[in-house]
């Protein structure tokens, strides 16, 4: 989709929600004359309860990294490790035990979700338009990934519908943009046994032309009423940066403001409170 020319997309069989996707990103870009030039700061919830959730899910971490298989093969557009642990942390946290993947490209992040075999309860659906040779041999040797050939748009509500008696964690790396925000609320209102959702690329500057302004994806994120959380919060990274060393991310700070192309998560305010207690 991000290759193809806005005519191709529109005289084509894109779905309307990619399309506006796509018209966001390229043609929406945020005034740069809004913001200052410096990154802005990471905007805290004000929840009462967000600093015991962080808590609990700092203390769950240490002991899952050892079984996780970090060190995998850097894919291109493939989300780094650090960005698995942090998905993977909530997962754990919140009792997942199947990860519905839309938007695999070359299946870095399927590879991440189904290797590891701490995971050995853990299943995964993968979705995306188009199959690439190189997702399947990413996950060759895992028997608990799905990968599935199709529209998300068409396909995801079927399957959430069909994982009704799991705990389903959804994560989204298409479609992008705020479009991609709308659709994870949509799914953790229409299907409440959707605990978590991941959104990958809410880093906080603006990518639309390289305008120095608040990503609106993150914006979108931090505002929809849900409890959100980053990859690139200082108590993360200050703790878990390491888990990249082996990864080329050299430059991406400064052109992002953030440490990394930044994975959010959205978690019920139940579900947290929950946790919490």
């Amino acid at each position: 989709c991000w290759n193809a020319s806005l005519a191709e997309m529109c005289a084509g069989d894109w779905p309307p929600m990619v399309v506006l996707a796509a018209i966001e990103v390229r043609f929406d870009p945020v005034d740069p004359d809004v913001w200052p030039d410096d990154p802005p700061p990471v905007i805290a919830s004000s929840k009462w309860h967000r600093s015991a959730v962080v808590a609990a899910f700092a203390a769950s971490l240490p002991v899952l990294v050892p079984s996780l298989e970090l060190q995998l093969p850097q894919l291109p557009d493939s989300i780094c490790p650090s960005e698995a642990a942090f998905f993977l942390g909530w997962v754990a946290l919140l009792g997942v035990n199947v990860v519905v993947e839309s938007g695999r490209g070359s299946g870095g992040s399927t590879a991440f979700w189904c290797k590891s075999p701490h995971w050995t309860q853990l299943s995964v659906f993968s979705i995306d338009r188009e199959h690439r040779e190189e997702s399947a041999d990413a996950v060759a040797d895992c028997n608990k990934a799905s990968l599935v050939e199709a529209d998300a748009f068409q396909v995801l509500r079927p399957l959430l519908k069909s994982l009704s008696h799991q705990r389903v964690g959804l994560f989204l790396d298409g479609p992008k943009g705020r479009v991609a925000v709308k659709l994870a609320l949509q799914m953790m209102v229409e299907f409440p046994h959707v605990v978590l959702v991941g959104l990958h690329d809410v880093h906080r500057l603006s990518p639309y032309y390289q305008s120095r302004g608040l990503h609106k994806t993150r914006s979108a994120l931090e505002e929809a009423g849900c409890l959100s959380y980053f990859s690139d919060e200082d108590w993360f990274v200050k703790a878990w940066a390491d888990l990249d060393r082996y990864w080329d991310l050299d430059g991406q700070a400064e052109s992002l403001g953030s440490y990394s192309q930044t994975l959010g998560v959205c978690l019920s305010p139940t579900e947290a409170v929950d946790k919490q207690a």
